[in-house]
């Protein structure tokens, strides 16, 4: 399928998602793609729209059904090799912004959203749990990604603090347009 009505008009990146992840995307005309901010119900969607592409309640495996390209914990092309191998109608997990994803005929995009003050200190119950094998994997990929460059440190324990560096920009995951696809 090459029907592509427009290219990524962002470069959109945190230390946690990446849009170059859809580069390589090889779109199927009835996909699906569940595209939140983190914490807005990505995964409770995604099991309603498994349960419709199943038709089934029964419980499935929503990491090895939904597969997520933007993630970069995982290496490179493993979630569109995941994706690929898929017999099913495929749902795919995108925590980037809409203007970081292609967009082409008859691949839906479902779209969550949530008051923002929820998603910022869910996010931050979210990590503050991180183990410390996810922390060193966010520490590796911040130190090479030149974005960042500084090493990932723990979430701030006070939930007040986690939530001002939220609402300045901390999580933000927005690329500059004009940076090209860096």
């Amino acid at each position: 399928m090459t029907n592509l009505i427009r290219g990524p008009l962002i470069v959109a990146r945190s230390r946690y998602f990446d849009s170059k992840g859809w580069d390589d995307y090889q779109p199927r005309g009835d996909d699906i793609i569940v595209a939140t901010y983190p914490k807005c119900g990505t995964t409770w969607t995604q099991r309603i729209v498994g349960m419709l592409v199943f038709q089934s309640g029964d419980p499935f495996p929503v990491q090895d059904s939904s597969p997520w390209p933007d993630f970069r914990l995982p290496p490179p092309g493993v979630m569109l090799e995941l994706a690929e191998s898929q017999t099913h109608r495929r749902f795919l997990k995108s925590h980037v912004p809409y203007d970081a994803l292609p967009i082409y005929k008859g691949v839906k995009i479902i779209h969550v959203a949530r008051d923002g003050r929820d998603a910022a200190m869910s996010f931050y119950n979210h990590k503050i749990n991180y183990t410390d094998d996810v922390i060193g994997d966010t520490n590796r990929i911040s130190m090479e990604d030149r974005k960042f460059g500084t090493p990932y440190l723990r979430t701030d324990p006070d939930p007040v603090g986690h939530f001002h560096n939220w609402l300045s920009g901390e999580e933000d995951q927005i690329g500059d347009p004009a940076c090209g696809r860096n």
